[in-house]
């Protein structure tokens, strides 16, 4: 009876130990303690208790069935019984006898069956990897940077006698500069695993940020052969003449001609002397194979949209190639020839997800001032004195700008590169490598292979850096 009551005790017990601990954290416990060595010594006494009464019980029958006249071995048959699973078995094979002992038989069924209680007790527990949902830090919350606006400038430059870019920028163009395709490498993305992905649904875009816009066309047309060795461009200061030193590409902004809603950004002219026979089938020298070349590319502030991804703590993104929004331009004063650039939208996307942009009568938190005429940022713009301006308010997110210290000082920046050039060292063989200039600016001459993919785009892919004035700047 002890035995039976220890044996409903352990069940109780085994029952209890994993209700506690179901679906829970292993516990605390001393290092010799845990979970499945306490489940296994409650099995074992479970086990003992269980098969002590059916041991006695077989060594009891083992008289009862000699009452009546019986064969000498079967002593044997139940003492090894009373001993363990392999004599239970062989007892049962004698049950198929005339004489049978059906009362010790189901004993040892009992013991055999016993020998399932190790393999179940063990099946019982099973450790499972939990994932704890919980809300995650500022540190450990993925993001990559954008930027509304941009206002990067070391001083005032009304203090300056020249333009200047913040350093963060400036280490960032020279970057694009000698080497465009690691620019996103410097974009501060955040991922506390080093494996994240920014993008909406699938492969949605997942969010906008401010970025340099551009725009190259071949212009070769306008080239005019001044004489049998001289080229000029049409409306530009730039020539090619032929000599052993000759200046092989040459980059000079465009003269501005605009109406204010027209001026470009920055606006550039590239003529280059290109080489159609490279293998000098018809011989080798300038004078023999020149073709002249010339782009003109524009850079316009505006909005483009972004997907990205970190593997291995590398940061890549894709921009939308849809066309992107531009930026408007705006005086700042009324009369001066300074300009801002803003733009308001009328969507905003934001961590993938695309909301309108709506105006509000009345100054409200996070939003932004701006004309309902001309959509002039406030602060940056002026409408004219004259215009009949009312002003509602938009949300930061839906509003773009550059102002006009940044924008100078990034545009001044760009014009001092431009005016940098790739000249020939030797007559023979300059249409190969023996020029002199700027690193950046002979990959952009492309050993005299140029095209406009090559040398337009090549050398804005060179500024590309722009897109990313997230080095420096945050959202509103």
């Amino acid at each position: 009876m002890l035995s039976n009551l220890l044996a409903l005790g352990c069940i109780a017990a085994i029952a209890i130990i994993l209700s506690l601990h179901d679906e829970k954290p292993l516990p605390d416990w001393p290092a010799l303690i845990s979970v499945n060595s306490l489940a296994a010594v409650v099995t074992a006494v479970f086990k003992a208790s269980l098969i002590m009464p059916v041991a006695e019980g077989l060594a009891q029958l083992k008289w009862n069935w000699f009452r009546h006249p019986r064969k000498l071995a079967d002593i044997v048959l139940f003492d090894d019984a009373s001993r363990g699973p392999w004599g239970s078995l062989l007892i049962i094979k004698q049950l198929p006898r005339p004489q049978k002992a059906i009362v010790a038989g189901m004993g040892c069924i009992i013991t055999i069956a016993a020998l399932a209680i190790d393999p179940i007790s063990q099946a019982m527990i099973e450790h499972r990897t939990c994932y704890l949902t919980r809300e995650p830090s500022d540190l450990e919350l993925a993001n990559v940077p954008r930027a509304n606006y941009y206002t990067a400038c070391p001083t005032s430059l009304l203090t300056q006698v020249s333009y200047s870019i913040d350093p963060i920028m400036e280490a960032a163009l020279n970057k694009g500069l000698i080497d465009p395709e690691e620019t996103e490498t410097q974009i501060k993305a955040q991922c506390s695993t080093d494996n994240c992905t920014f993008t909406q649904g699938n492969d949605g875009y997942f969010f906008s940020s401010l970025a340099m816009i551009h725009f190259c066309q071949d212009v070769t047309d306008r080239v005019v052969k001044n004489s049998t060795d001289t080229w000029h461009l049409k409306g530009s200061t730039l020539q090619l003449a032929q000599s052993s030193d000759m200046v092989m590409l040459s980059i000079a902004e465009t003269p501005e001609n605009y109406n204010d809603d027209q001026r470009p950004f920055l606006s550039f002219d590239i003529l280059m002397a290109t080489f159609p026979d490279p293998e000098c089938k018809k011989g080798c020298g300038l004078t023999l194979t020149i073709a002249p070349l010339a782009v003109q590319c524009r850079l316009d502030p505006g909005v483009k949209r972004y997907k990205g991804e970190i593997t291995n703590g590398i940061y890549r993104e894709t921009e939308d190639k849809e066309p992107s929004q531009m930026l408007k331009i705006r005086p700042t004063t009324d009369g001066d020839n300074d300009y801002a650039w803003t733009l308001v939208t009328n969507f905003r996307l934001i961590d993938g997800e695309e909301k309108s942009c709506y105006a509000v009568a009345d100054e409200a938190p996070q939003y932004v001032r701006v004309d309902s005429t001309w959509n002039t940022i406030y602060g940056y713009g002026a409408p004219s004195a004259d215009w009949n301006v009312t002003w509602n308010y938009y949300p930061q997110e839906c509003d773009w700008a550059m102002s006009l210290f940044a924008g100078d000082a990034l545009r001044y920046s760009l014009a001092n590169l431009i005016g940098e050039s790739v000249t020939a060292i030797t007559d023979i063989g300059a249409s190969e490598k023996n020029v002199n200039g700027p690193l950046w600016l002979k990959k952009a001459y492309a050993r005299g292979q140029g095209n406009l993919s090559v040398c337009g785009l090549q050398y804005v892919s060179s500024l590309g850096q722009l897109d990313h004035s997230r080095y420096s700047q945050q959202p509103w």
